[in-house]
């Protein structure tokens, strides 16, 4: 049997995760050792100082798009001869004899004429060329991508569903690799492995792009981290889709959300944290994606996203708001064992508000987390519906994270509805003694949970006081107390003393199977409860 009802209140724990950007952004990894591909701060200085390189450098757009693809030949790293000619050629010959395409040659020509598509077809004669793999390495810049184009490393010989060519930054005379500024708005970026980079491989500022099948911050065995410092930095760019990519190994965040313009992004069927086939470890450092000041974004919906292994918190957001989570697995691997988050699954700063965790039917999988599945600290207005937190769809006991399931501090008007809050290793809900309310936990199933299901003040069970005359988050609820039941086949009869003045909702569930936990299989009694007064 269940009980759920509108209730209280918690204060942070002095082994809370910390909300300063240091203590976030720069604790120490946790990653697993070993490593299926599957379709589908110190960011503080660091990410605003990408900001500030993007506007920098943003230009006029050029002309019209248009005309056969450029196709590169060589891992050379040579420039266009002859830019806006059309032709994609360094002057020199690549190793068949052929007039030499680089990369750099080919983001030159492209930025300067009406050429938008760049293809691969780099023969094995290449220097570079190990095994099936070709390794792009310039001691030089990359020119900035000022006109929307197609790059799609999809095309070289030999490429299945992993890259074949891989862009390794490890000579770069400049911290990044690729940007693209808003001038190169509808651009795709498409199978090629970004590693080794001094700070970010790929930095997207432009609108209404496409980030897909691409391994960025792994090699192309999908196993062997090649760290960069960010993965994947979406900077102040809407409309953007980033889908099916491996985003592993990195030293600080996978993936970067900033900025008041990065908005309206989908981000969906990512690995994030594990290799390749989606079954190991293979964490960024402290956070899987990082989002400060990014609002209306949807993780999910689509494909679920893992994120899982993380050295931090799988999912953390400053002063960002109103994004949607569905179906996203967090701490669990694609086969469905534990692959830990080292801090908590999700985390809310800064007031981040109006955010949607879940949704019943779209369900988020929490699990695992060295600390609380979701963690809630000075973000109010937030709702989560329809989770399997500290458990999975088929109710299995070894998933729970660390400490509560949800941990609420500082906080308001949060909504908890109709989750499975199960076999965490404190409570399922801690709500905090400063939070200020109005909090409404209700139809949550809870579980197997080592303390409470619901801790108000996160201090133990609370007693009752005569009167209810103490105050705090709800009103510090007195909870109402079971003074014995029954049941026959025309139902349940379960009779409460009631708590006065106030009283809080009951409602009251039974599964009609003894293992599933499945919100959809229970049946509501309230209406046969009854409560004496």
């Amino acid at each position: 049997m269940w009980v759920a009802m509108s209730v209280l209140s918690k204060s942070p724990r002095p082994d809370s995760a910390s909300t300063s950007d240091e203590a976030l952004f720069e604790a120490p990894r946790s990653v697993a050792p070993s490593m299926r591909r599957r379709s589908r701060k110190r960011l503080t200085t660091n990410v605003l100082a990408v900001v500030a390189v993007i506007a920098a450098f943003l230009a006029p757009s050029v002309g019209a798009q248009g005309g056969t693809p450029l196709i590169i030949n060589s891992t050379g790293s040579a420039p266009d001869v002859a830019p806006g000619d059309g032709v994609c050629d360094t002057g020199l010959l690549n190793t068949e004899g052929d007039p030499e395409c680089t990369l750099i040659a080919a983001i030159v020509e492209t930025n300067s004429g009406p050429l938008n598509e760049i293809t691969f077809d780099i023969p094995v004669s290449d220097p570079r060329h190990t095994a099936g793999v070709w390794t792009i390495q310039t001691p030089t810049a990359y020119p900035q991508v000022i006109a929307p184009v197609v790059i799609d490393g999809r095309t070289q010989p030999g490429w299945t569903e992993a890259p074949v060519v891989e862009v390794d930054g490890s000579l770069s005379p400049v911290a990044n690799g690729l940007i693209f500024p808003a001038p190169a708005a509808g651009s795709s970026i498409l199978g090629l492995g970004w590693v080794n980079f001094p700070e970010s491989p790929l930095i997207v500022g432009a609108d209404n792009s496409e980030i897909a099948y691409n391994y960025i911050g792994v090699h192309y065995d999908g196993v062997s981290p090649g760290p960069s410092l960010n993965g994947l930095v979406l900077s102040n760019a809407q409309g953007v889709t980033v889908h099916d990519n491996v985003i592993s190994g990195n030293t600080q965040s996978g993936m970067v959300l900033v900025g008041a313009g990065a908005t309206m992004n989908s981000i969906d069927g990512n690995l994030i944290g594990t290799t390749a086939d989606g079954t190991a470890a293979l964490g960024n450092g402290p956070a899987g994606i990082s989002m400060i000041d990014a609002s209306n974004n949807i993780f999910g919906r689509n494909d679920a996203n893992v994120i899982a292994s993380n050295g931090g918190d799988g999912i953390v957001l400053r002063n960002s708001d109103s994004n949607i989570f569905e179906n996203n697995l967090i701490g669990l691997s694609v086969n469905g064992t534990a692959l830990p988050n080292g801090w908590s699954g999700m985390m809310f700063l800064n007031d981040s508000a109006n955010n949607m965790i879940g949704a019943v039917g779209s369900p988020n999988t929490i699990v695992a987390s060295g600390r609380d599945g979701i963690s809630f600290e000075g973000s109010s207005r937030n709702v989560v519906e329809g989770n399997f937190i500290g458990t999975d769809s088929a109710g299995n006991p070894g998933l729970g994270n660390t400490r509560d399931g949800i941990l609420t501090a500082q906080n308001g008007a949060i909504q908890v509805l109709s989750n499975v809050i199960s076999y965490n290793g404190q409570n399922g809900i801690a709500v905090g003694a400063d939070s200020t309310g109005p909090m409404t936990i209700l139809n949550n199933t809870f579980v197997g949970n080592n303390r409470l299901a619901i801790d108000l003040k996160d201090d133990g069970l609370t007693p009752n006081d005569p009167g209810d005359g103490d105050g705090g988050a709800n009103g510090l609820l007195n909870y109402p107390e079971i003074v014995r039941t029954s049941e026959n086949a025309a139902g349940a009869q379960v009779y409460f003393e009631e708590p006065r003045p106030q009283s809080p909702r009951i409602s009251l569930g039974r599964s009609t199977t003894s293992t599933s936990l499945q919100q959809s299989r229970h049946r509501h009694w309230s209406r046969k409860s009854k409560v004496r007064r």
